[in-house]
């Protein structure tokens, strides 16, 4: 069995192009979890069964930071713009810089 190693230092988390997650927690600091599944199945009253496909590229990202990471201020700062002028939409690009993972979205918000 191969042990393998994680580093939050080699994960690039970068919000609107500026400004760069930093201060992650010990454990999980990083979640990406897809809103809705992309296949949904069905079964009729004469026991066929129909797969509906739906096609939502909506995911939730969850950080977890220190309450003393430099970030958690952009990020208060990110959600206050956009709850005053809905306008608060951004980039995000995650990297993962020891492997092949990038994740990239021109529109992401704080929930």
């Amino acid at each position: 069995m191969a042990l393998d190693i994680y580093c939050p230092a080699d994960i690039v988390v970068l919000l609107g192009g500026v400004v760069k997650l930093s201060g992650y927690l010990d454990g999980t600091f990083l979640e990406v979890a897809k809103d809705i599944q992309p296949y949904v199945s069905d079964i009729t009253c004469d026991d066929q069964t129909s797969r509906l496909y739906r096609r939502n590229r909506n995911y939730t990202i969850s950080f977890s930071l220190a309450q003393s990471s430099e970030a958690n201020e952009s990020l208060q700062e990110l959600q206050l713009i956009d709850e005053t002028t809905q306008l608060g939409m951004f980039p995000l690009l995650i990297k993962d810089n020891q492997g092949a993972s990038l994740i990239f979205s021109p529109t992401a918000w704080i929930e």
